[in-house]
């Protein structure tokens, strides 16, 4: 599992390569339009390139549409890993739980 830091180390190494952005120069509070330089067709670059960095679909999400930082970028990813870890595990738990009760066993009882 990434911690935070990992994760933001890796959007903002994908952000540097993908629109060759100086890692230097981009802080939380960066801008994508005005700071980073990007366009709106660049943000469709963007969300393909954090889809595939991290193993998840975002282009769904409406709040992607809402963001304007670089900050908050890092706040949707981290977020939605979080969200993806949580329902993991709770189907993790779900399926140990339905494992552990008999499936239409006989007992004593009910013959």
């Amino acid at each position: 599992m990434m911690t935070d830091d990992e994760i933001i180390a890796v959007i903002d190494r994908t952000i540097s390569a993908e629109f060759e952005i100086d890692e230097k120069t981009m802080t939380p509070q960066s801008h994508l339009f005005k700071d980073l330089g990007l366009d709106s067709l660049d943000i469709v670059d963007l969300v393909v390139v954090l889809e595939q960095a991290f193993k998840f679909k975002i282009r769904e999400e409406q709040s992607i549409r809402n963001i304007r930082t670089l900050g908050e970028i890092h706040l949707f990813v981290i977020g939605k890993k979080a969200e993806i870890i949580d329902k993991q595990h709770a189907a993790s738990i779900a399926t140990k739980g339905m494992a552990s009760e008999p499936c239409g066993a006989l007992t004593k009882n009910s013959v």
